[in-house]
C-alpha cells in the first residue's frame, strides 16, 4: 500500500493543476493516514475542463456508514481490480467521484534483503513536475457534520523495473509479495480522467516508465523524545 506522500503548497497546486485553494488554509506537507490534504476534482455540475481544489481526509469514509469514528478500515488505497465491487469504494466509483491527488512524491518501504529492516524511499517524477495520482473521493454527512475523504487507486507493478523493488519480499505465507503502486496520470490526461465514465476509466490505469521516475532513500527522522 501507498500510505505516505508529499503534497504541495496552494501555489504549487494552482501552477501545476489550476487547483485554487485558499492561501490561508493550513495542512501538513507530509501526508499520512487520516491527515487532511488537497485533492482536485470536477465541481458538482461542472463542465469538462473545470476543476476545484478541496481539502479531504486521506482514508476514504463511505457515505453509507453510520458513524465515521467506528469505521476502522485502512481505506487509503483502492485496487483498480476491485474498486467497483467493494463496499467502501463501489458507490463513489459508480457515481464517478474521481479526483487527482497532487503530490511531489510518494514514499515506499525498501528492503535490501528479505530479512533487512525497511528504509523509506521517495519516488518522484524525473522531470521535477508534480505527480497527478488518480483517486476517488466520498462525502459523509450527518447531523451537520461533513467529512470529505479520498483514496488512491493502485495497480499491480510486479513487472515494473523500478517499482517492483519496494515493499516486502514475501507475504505472511512465505509467497512472493504482490507489488502495488499508485496510478499516475500525465498532466494532459487530468481533465479526461475527471470526466471519465466507468467503461472508459481502465485506459488510465497505468504508471510511468522507470526512466520517467526517480527514487532515492528518504529515511524518516527519528522521533524526538518528550
Amino acid at each position: 500500500m501507498c500510505t505516505m506522500y508529499e503534497t504541495g503548497e496552494p501555489l504549487d497546486l494552482e501552477r501545476a493543476f489550476r487547483g485554487q485553494l485558499s492561501l490561508d488554509i493550513e495542512y501538513p506537507r507530509e501526508v499520512f493516514k487520516d491527515y487532511a490534504a488537497p485533492i482536485i476534482r470536477k465541481p458538482a455540475g461542472g463542465q469538462p475542463g473545470e476543476r476545484e481544489a478541496v481539502l479531504a481526509r486521506f482514508r476514504l469514509i463511505p457515505h453509507r456508514i453510520a458513524e465515521p469514528n467506528e469505521f476502522k478500515a485502512s481505506t487509503m488505497n483502492a485496487r483498480t481490480e476491485t474498486v467497483d465491487q467493494l463496499f467502501s469504494f463501489k458507490s463513489a466509483w459508480q457515481r464517478r467521484q474521481v479526483c487527482i491527488i497532487p503530490a511531489w512524491s510518494f514514499y515506499e518501504p525498501y528492503y535490501e534483503t528479505a530479512e533487512a529492516k525497511s528504509v523509506r524511499w521517495k519516488i518522484a517524477a524525473a522531470d521535477g513536475q508534480m505527480l497527478a495520482i488518480a483517486g476517488i473521493w466520498d462525502r459523509w454527512a450527518r447531523d451537520g457534520r461533513e467529512i470529505v475523504s479520498f483514496a488512491m487507486l493502485t495497480i499491480n507493478c510486479d513487472e515494473h523495473p523500478l517499482l517492483k523493488r519496494f515493499h516486502k519480499w514475501y507475504d505472511k505465507d512465505g509467497k512472493p509479495e504482490e507489488k502495488r503502486t499508485p496510478v499516475l496520470l500525465a498532466h494532459d490526461q487530468v481533465d479526461a480522467w475527471l470526466a471519465s465514465s466507468v467503461d472508459d476509466a481502465p485506459r488510465f490505469f497505468s504508471t510511468f516508465e522507470a526512466q520517467d521516475l526517480r527514487a532515492l532513500p528518504w529515511p524518516m527522522e527519528p522521533r524526538k523524545r518528550a
